[in-house]
């Protein structure tokens, strides 16, 4: 079983590992979203996983 995450922007990143995943995601966000660091938190982007075949 595979954890997505898909951004409102396009960008969707996959990942068996939840933790690996969420540090690809906060990559992307301080990388493109510089508006948004600071204001999401790992729990956050722990509730916008959906687990994928």
């Amino acid at each position: 079983m595979q954890h997505q995450v898909s951004c409102e922007c396009g960008y969707q990143v996959r990942d068996t590992d939840e933790d690996a995943l969420i540090r690809t995601v906060d990559q992307h966000v301080h990388d493109n979203h510089p508006e948004l660091v600071g204001q999401i938190s790992h729990d956050m982007i722990r509730g916008w996983i959906e687990l994928v075949p």
